[in-house]
């Protein structure tokens, strides 16, 4: 006696009767979050123009060194760094240069015998004069050598003990680098007095020093780059003059670098509600990408020793927020309050709810203080005002979701198309990339993440286009509304009918 029912290992091994094929499912589940925070920032030391990932604050201060901390608070840029409880993520930064902005130009400079040693700041601007040199007699008693210590105020001090001609020119200090002109033959003599950098200054910024250009890879322009993505882009702090331009910038960034990724514009300082629904209007962005919030915030200036509270653009926390909540939830209300903690008043506080309806409507995010929940953003909108297309969380899930099935689509470049639109079949070469799509939406319905989806990879085709090799995959995604009107409707009396 046998059996008609057996387990095969391929569909080429099939016999008579039935046989059991087991098939990988698709390649297909949770997608990944990506939650990196883009800056662009006039900030006073470390490197320029060069987007620098940065996974904490410890990393982010390579661009404010404790070192320099007793000049922080002349940098308006670092105020935006003030008022967060943590950073959603890793952090990619970019240091404008300003036009006018100049490196410490030989001012440690010794004349020797035989040509000179010249110390420069590591980087330009005018934090580099705070850095001094200091040559004494060496440690080992060796003529030809020095001690040499570089201090900056009372927050750096280094010795570099029995120093020679050839190591100067290699020490690595982390604030000043040693060359040699002509051909030096002895090292500076021991003094007493400090020699210090004088000549370092930091510009004054113009607004293509933020924004870059076709022909001018600097500041957001860095951000247009293949290879780097971000998932918000800012630019911190701009100065009141810039920030029109800069905020065209960063609409035309939106807009045209092929990017998935958000922005937040720059606010505007001392803004009614009334001048900020005007405002935007003039920034809108119909890909839904850019975002304004109102009005600024006021948080604790702790590069201040007196403490105040100093007001901020809350374009940064807004981006925080955003990137710290997952894909799926808005920004706003309850999910935006652990990243606005720092908020200790708003600058403007002449709202209503009109007013902030009024907003709303306008394509504008709100703060707002709620005597309960603290700081919260009312209401988190793009400036895309078109219906159905207004919610930030719409277009964060849109990335978050695009990402993932570009992950999986990129596979089956180059493969047959092997689409039968008559027929309305799936080829092998092609069947499981549609099961991926499935796979994936099924597990977000399932987490609850979005209420339903429809993946279609026929019906915006004709037979043309897949002759031609283009093959367009149409997927709808239904989400969930965010909760911004509760009504608790309450029956309290001796009439009440009351009903099981």
């Amino acid at each position: 006696m046998a059996s008609l029912i057996r387990t095969i290992a391929t569909a080429g091994a099939a016999l008579y009767g039935v046989n059991l094929l087991d098939v990988a499912p698709p390649a297909s589940g949770l997608g990944s979050v990506s939650r990196v925070l883009g800056i662009v920032a006039d900030l006073p030391w470390g490197p320029e123009n060069t987007v620098t990932t940065c996974y904490s604050f410890k990393d982010l201060q390579q661009f404010f060194p404790a070192a320099f901390s007793s000049l922080y608070n002349n940098y308006p840029a670092l105020k935006a760094f003030l008022g967060h409880p943590k950073l959603p993520g890793p952090v990619q930064v970019c240091r404008i240069v300003p036009t006018s902005v100049v490196h410490l130009a030989m001012a440690l400079s010794y004349t020797v015998t035989g040509g000179a040693f010249v110390g420069t700041a590591n980087y330009k601007g005018t934090m580099g004069n705070s850095i001094t040199a200091t040559w004494a007699a060496a440690t080992d008693a060796d003529g030809t050598h020095r001690n040499l210590t570089i201090t900056i105020g009372t927050g750096y001090s280094k010795l570099y003990e029995n120093v020679t001609l050839t190591s100067l020119l290699t020490l690595a200090d982390p604030y000043i680098t040693w060359t040699a002109t002509s051909s030096p033959s002895v090292l500076p003599a021991a003094a007493v007095a400090a020699t210090s950098t004088v000549a370092g200054t930091d510009g004054t910024a113009v607004s293509a020093d933020y924004i870059g250009s076709s022909t001018s890879n600097v500041g957001i322009r860095k951000f247009y780059a293949s290879n780097i993505s971000v998932d918000v882009l800012l630019v911190a702090e701009c100065p009141s003059g810039l920030i029109n331009a800069v905020n065209t910038g960063l609409v035309a960034y939106g807009t045209g670098a092929g990017k998935q990724g958000q922005y937040v514009l720059c606010s505007v300082a001392s803004q009614t509600a009334a001048a900020a629904v005007t405002y935007v209007a003039s920034y809108r962005d119909s890909g839904s990408k850019g975002s304004y919030i109102w009005p600024r915030a006021k948080v604790t200036n702790t590069f201040d020793s007196t403490l105040p509270l100093v007001a901020v653009d809350a374009n940064m926390m807004l981006a925080t927020a955003m990137l710290g909540v997952d894909p799926w939830n808005s920004p706003e209300g309850v999910n935006s309050a652990p990243w606005l903690t720092g908020i200790a008043d708003l600058e403007t506080n002449d709202s209503d709810d009109v007013a902030y309806a009024a907003l709303n409507t306008a394509g504008i995010s709100t703060l707002f203080i709620d005597d309960t929940l603290g700081p919260i953003i009312r209401g988190a909108f793009t400036t895309n005002v078109t219906s159905g297309q207004t919610d930030i969380v719409r277009s964060s899930y849109r990335s978050y979701a695009s990402a993932q099935l570009a992950s999986y689509a990129i596979h089956y470049v180059g493969v047959n198309l092997s689409v039968n639109l008559t027929k309305g079949l799936l080829g092998d070469s092609v069947d499981p990339l549609i099961g991926a799509f499935r796979g994936f939406l099924q597990v977000e319905t399932d987490k609850q993440h979005i209420s339903g989806y429809n993946v279609d990879p026929f019906g915006s085709n004709t037979q043309a286009d897949i002759d031609a090799g283009h093959w367009t995959i149409a997927t709808a995604i239904k989400m969930f509304a965010s909760n911004r009107q509760m009504i608790i409707a309450t029956q309290v009396g001796a009439t009440v009918v009351l009903s099981s």
